[in-house]
C-alpha cells in the first residue's frame, strides 16, 4: 500500500503542471532585445515612423518625471512633437476631420502566434491638448491615437472631446511633465493601463498611432511597454487519466488506513 500511496503522490507531481499558461514576451524594449534609445526597425519591428524613441522615465523632466516603467526600465517613445517638429503626414484621414493627420508617429509589429492566445500590452498617453481644448479658442480636432491589431481597433481616443469618430477621452492627472525630446505635456497623463486582447492563430499586424488633426503645435505622446503572448495548455488526455488516476490511489490509502485505525 505504502507503494501505492508513492505512486499516486508521484502521479499528482506529475500531472499537476499540465494545466499552465505558457508566456513569452514580444518585447519590453530592453537593451539586448535589439532597441536603442534612437528605435530603428528590427525585430519583431516592423516599421517605425515619425519620432518613435526607446526611453525611461528618469528622461523625463518636470513635477511629473522620474516615473516607473510596467516592465523592465525602457518604453517605446511615440511623440507628435515637440511643436511642429513631429513626422510627416499620416497619408490617410483616420477621424473623418480636417484630412490626412500630421506630425505623425507610428510602430508597427509583425509578429505570428503558432496558437490561439492573449496578446497583451502596457500604454500611457500624454499630453498639452486638454487646456489646448478647454480655451476660449478650442481645438476643434484634438489629438487622436489609436491601437489596432489588423484591422481591430482595441484602443482609440482623442483628448478630451470627440475627434471625428475618434471617442474622448479625459482623466489626465494635469501634472506638468517635459519629453526628453523637448515635447511638453502641460496636461500630464493618464497613467499606464494593460489591454488584452484574444487573437487567433496566425500572422498579426500590430499597429500603435498618435498624430495631429488640426494644430501642429500642441504635443501628445504614446507610451508603449510589455507586449507579451500567453496561451493556456490544455491537459492532454493521458496527463488528465494519470492525474484521476493518481487522486484516487492516495484517497484510497488514506479511507484505508482510517478504517483500519477505526477498527483497532
Amino acid at each position: 500500500m505504502k507503494t501505492l500511496q508513492a505512486f499516486g503522490l508521484a502521479v499528482l507531481l506529475i500531472s499537476l503542471p499540465a494545466s499552465q499558461a505558457r508566456c513569452g514576451l514580444i518585447t519590453g524594449f530592453e537593451a539586448g532585445e535589439g532597441h536603442t534609445a534612437g528605435l530603428a526597425p528590427s525585430a519583431p519591428i516592423t516599421s517605425v515612423t515619425g519620432n518613435v524613441t526607446v526611453r525611461t522615465g528618469a528622461s523625463f523632466t518636470g513635477p511629473g518625471g522620474g516615473f516607473s516603467a510596467p516592465e523592465g526600465s525602457q518604453f517605446a517613445y511615440l511623440s507628435n512633437g515637440p511643436a511642429a517638429n513631429g513626422g510627416g503626414s499620416s497619408g490617410t484621414n483616420r477621424t473623418g476631420a480636417l484630412g490626412p493627420e500630421i506630425d505623425v508617429a507610428k510602430m508597427s509589429f509583425l509578429f505570428f502566434a503558432a496558437t490561439p492566445g492573449i496578446l497583451s500590452f502596457d500604454y500611457d498617453v500624454f499630453t498639452s491638448e486638454v487646456s489646448d481644448a478647454e480655451s476660449t479658442n478650442p481645438d476643434p480636432v484634438p489629438d487622436p491615437f489609436e491601437v489596432l491589431v489588423g484591422l481591430t481597433h482595441v484602443v482609440r481616443g482623442a483628448i478630451s472631446t470627440a475627434n471625428g469618430v475618434f471617442p474622448g477621452v479625459g482623466g489626465f492627472d494635469l501634472v506638468n511633465i517635459t519629453g526628453p525630446d523637448g515635447s511638453v505635456f502641460t496636461d500630464g497623463r493618464l497613467g499606464f493601463s494593460t489591454v488584452n486582447v484574444p487573437i487567433g492563430a496566425g500572422n498579426h499586424l500590430l499597429e500603435f498611432f498618435v498624430g495631429d488633426d488640426d494644430d501642429d503645435t500642441i504635443d501628445t505622446a504614446l507610451l508603449i511597454d510589455n507586449i507579451r503572448f500567453s496561451v493556456n495548455v490544455v491537459p492532454e488526455p493521458s496527463s488528465l487519466a494519470l492525474f484521476v488516476i493518481g487522486s484516487l490511489a492516495t484517497f484510497g490509502f488514506g479511507w484505508r488506513k482510517k478504517r483500519t485505525s477505526a477498527v483497532r
